[in-house]
């Protein structure tokens, strides 16, 4: 059953014949900011005097402080939460269609994802509806939430990388990745080299940077929380690199890490 964003609002339920999460947006949370509730809390238990100091000591503390903060969803557009709303509309229609024909959904994990869904705004994408989503999904069996999983690890992989690191090398870099090619080059095809990895001799052009650390860990480590100065030159770095041929790079790929949404105090872009 296809699920029309105009008309969510004069007919919630997707379906008459499934129990559905009735949640209606908290107003308070687009007009007031999770510091700003929690700083008018703490003013009507301490008193602007208490509150006072305390501001003062949370001032004290900023410089250290390198938690990451949660904000609007960094690095995806409104066209990618667009895209993001109408994936949801069509794994819950799959999910309604696989309810009806008894596929063993799991009716729990129905009801979270449309809770979703009923309160999503692509003008305004939060971060954590992003990570509410990507906790629903991951390590997910059922083919259907796997599915969308995989398409938007693949959108967050895509976006994050691209606005936050290099799709080249420097110059230095590149010349120690021509050394190596010409030290382990074929002893009777010079169009050849030894892949660092599986060991075997494979066309030069066949043949990539790759980093030994990868580059979700390095974002999630510490890229999210500093300058892109400092995330460019990390990437040309030649004592992360090594050197293997394109299918062993594609076949260990980021390890399985994901990146992460949020970002440090120290992050510029």
């Amino acid at each position: 059953m296809y699920h029309d964003p105009m008309s969510r609002q004069q007919s919630k339920s997707p379906s008459t014949h499934m129990p559905v999460v009735q949640q209606q947006p908290d107003q308070t949370k687009t007009t007031i900011s999770s510091t700003s509730r929690h700083i008018l809390q703490l003013s009507s238990q301490l008193g602007n005097q208490q509150l006072g100091k305390w501001l003062a000591r949370q001032a004290n503390s900023v410089a250290s402080y390198t938690t990451p903060v949660i904000q609007r969803a960094r690095f995806l557009s409104k066209d990618d939460a667009g895209s993001i709303e109408e994936a949801i509309q069509i794994t819950l229609s799959g999910m309604e269609d696989d309810i009806r024909n008894h596929r063993g959904v799991n009716i729990q994990q129905y009801k979270d994802l449309y809770s979703i869904y009923n309160n999503f705004d692509a003008g305004s994408l939060a971060t954590a509806t992003i990570e509410g989503i990507r906790k629903l999904t991951k390590g997910s069996k059922y083919s259907r939430l796997k599915d969308l999983d995989a398409w938007m690890e693949s959108l967050i992989t895509g976006n994050v990388r691209s606005s936050n690191y290099p799709s080249s090398y420097s110059s230095t870099a590149q010349q120690a990745f021509d050394t190596y090619k010409t030290n382990y080059e074929h002893p009777f095809n010079t169009n050849q080299c030894r892949c660092s990895s599986c060991r075997r001799y494979v066309n030069k052009s066949d043949m990539t940077i790759d980093h030994i650390e990868s580059v979700a860990a390095h974002w999630n480590r510490i890229g999210r929380n500093t300058d892109r100065t400092t995330r460019h030159n990390w990437y040309s770095y030649t004592g992360n690199h090594a050197y293997c041929c394109r299918a062993c790079n594609s076949s260990m790929g980021s390890g399985g890490i994901r990146y992460k949404m949020t970002v440090g105090r120290n992050y510029s872009g």
